[in-house]
């Protein structure tokens, strides 16, 4: 078989495979049309809205280069006819490594125009992550940087190109060595592009963290995406005058609130190349955002520094906080912080972007202490391991249902089978409660608990506590092995100003706040840094390994 053949072939059968891994149940998708959460848009919509509007209002700035909405969308247009030239269209899957930057977001939208299907590839991520990445979706091309640091990317796809068999471009901004393709080149010539994309196919395919399991890939339609967007803008009040910053990669569903709130309602972003804290807190000050968009591990490392302090944040009018290790200490730490500004807690997740998050108007209490109530087309319950539905405060199984909440896993029927209930409510693996003000109040991960000597436990509640220790900065709790237990909590943590911490000290202090013994890590392990994951959560997998490694202390209490 000829390789032209070969790749032919590869290519048609991830079409098909991503179109079946689309099928949406037809009475959800039916209602969630009549309600209006459906609007059959695309992305390039909204786009074209802005551009008709406020040609010449502020799209980008804070890269050293600014861009007009109508600067973007030509821009966006000229690279949507590159990609056609270069054989690329409908149903294609094309992986993006590049730092944040006006030419990511006209990337982003040119695959829109041609109705190809963005992957999102974390800088993080080298040879394996990437074969993996590009194989398993078969993608037809990669658009990266040449290199980052040491990590020589573009002769990596290269390398890679002759390993994948679907893998045919390699397109590297500013250039690269031979047989790759110029992205500044693709801007050349204006040309047609292809037929309108179906707002029901596969828009993006993002992978799972992997924080705690196999990364997964996560196809989602614009109808899924511009629900989310179109419901929280509503609820956080964005309008044409804010300034909207993301602080993590466009390659993290959470960051691509920045660009799509933009695109929807006229506001300009303010984008942060790559995150560095000395320039994350700069650019707050100098580009002035009103909105911003940040997880635990960008804002820790500002305060227990210092960086924050003296500087101006008056022009931040809503912070919003997700992730795992969000303590009510970090919250009212940030709020006092912001003279004009609320900081809202949210949760999501790769499969549907935000699901629940507090509202602006809220006392700080709520995000200090919960994750919020749903999303605009959300529906939540708290589920017994049977399925049943649970009453308000009671502790169970988050589960959640929606027109943002993407149709199944790609190529995963297994993961597909586990993950969804008969009736089509998605099994987040998070424990949770309803408080009495409707909050969703996260206790921790099903899979993340200790069994020791066949007492299970969550480590959620125990790592909040560490995170409310004035010598601690960041904490984690896994299992280590223990040859008489089964299993015994292992603690890593980031020690504050040099401190000194000590597993007996630890241990008096979270008894002093009422846990139980049994919940008392019995080892300690203090770590320069945590081992993070692309969306820069702390990576429980690597920490189990770590204390895999290391002897467990047989003297359990």
């Amino acid at each position: 078989m000829s390789e032209a053949l070969q790749r032919s072939n590869h290519r048609s059968e991830a079409r098909a495979l991503l179109a079946e891994a689309m099928a949406y149940d037809p009475a959800l998708a039916a209602r969630y049309r009549s309600e209006g959460l459906w609007r059959d848009e695309l992305l390039t919509d909204w786009l074209d809205r802005t551009v008709a509007a406020t040609p010449e209002a502020t799209a980008i700035v804070g890269t050293g280069e600014s861009l007009t909405f109508a600067e973007l969308a030509a821009l966006s247009d000229r690279l949507a006819a590159g990609f056609r030239r270069l054989g690329i269209g409908m149903g294609d899957v094309v992986g993006v490594q590049l730092r944040n930057g006006p030419w990511w977001v006209a990337i982003h939208l040119a695959l829109v125009r041609i109705g190809a299907v963005m992957t999102g590839i974390h800088l993080t991520f080298r040879e394996a992550e990437c074969e993996r990445a590009l194989g398993f979706g078969e993608a037809v091309a990669i658009v990266c940087e040449r290199a980052m640091g040491d990590f020589a990317i573009a002769e990596t796809m290269l390398a890679l190109k002759r390993r994948l068999p679907a893998l045919e471009h390699v397109v590297v901004a500013g250039g690269g060595p031979d047989g790759t393709i110029a992205l500044e080149s693709l801007r050349d010539e204006p040309g047609p592009v292809a037929e309108r994309a179906d707002a029901s196919g596969p828009f993006i395919m993002l992978y799972t963290s992997g924080s705690t399991s196999r990364p997964k890939a996560v196809p989602l339609s614009h109808n899924n995406l511009l629900t989310n967007a179109r419901g929280s803008a509503g609820v956080f009040g964005i309008t044409a005058e804010d300034r909207i910053m993301a602080a993590g990669p466009f390659a993290h569903l959470y960051s691509l609130h920045a660009p799509h709130f933009s695109l929807l309602t006229g506001a300009a972003q303010v984008i942060l190349p790559t995150y560095d804290k000395a320039a994350f807190v700069d650019l707050v000050e100098t580009a002035r955002p009103t909105v911003i968009f940040a997880v635990p591990a960008h804002v820790l490392p500002c305060l227990a520094e210092g960086l924050m302090d003296g500087r101006d944040w008056s022009s931040v009018r809503l912070l919003s906080i997700a992730g795992a290790a969000v303590s009510g200490e970090l919250v009212r730490a940030l709020d006092a912080r912001l003279p004009n500004g609320r900081v809202v807690q949210l949760w999501g997740m790769t499969e549907m972007q935000a699901g629940l998050y507090t509202r602006p108007d809220d006392p700080v209490d709520f995000p200090a202490e919960t994750c919020g109530r749903p999303s605009p087309g959300t529906e939540i319950r708290i589920a017994s391991g049977d399925g049943e539905a649970l009453p308000q405060g009671a502790e169970g199984e988050l589960q959640v249902r929606g027109a943002s909440v993407f149709p199944g896993y790609f190529r995963d029927p297994e993961s597909n089978a586990e993950a969804f209930t008969r009736d089509r409510w998605f099994r987040t693996g998070d424990l949770a409660a309803i408080d009495a003000h409707g909050n969703v109040v996260l206790k921790g991960r099903i899979k993340d608990t200790v069994n020791r000597g066949g007492v299970k436990y969550s480590t959620r509640e125990v790592e909040e506590l560490l995170l409310d220790h004035p010598e601690i900065d960041q904490a984690a709790i896994v299992p280590a092995p223990h040859a008489r237990l089964g299993e015994i909590g292992c603690a890593f943590a980031v020690a504050r100003n040099d401190g000194a911490v000590t597993l007996d000290g630890l241990c008096a202090w979270l008894l002093e706040r009422g846990i139980a013994k049994y919940k008392l890590p019995e080892r300690l392990e203090l770590v320069a840094d945590m081992p993070l994951g692309p969306s820069r959560k702390i990576d429980k997998e690597a920490l189990k390994a770590m204390a895999a490694r290391t002897p467990a202390n047989e003297a359990a209490q």
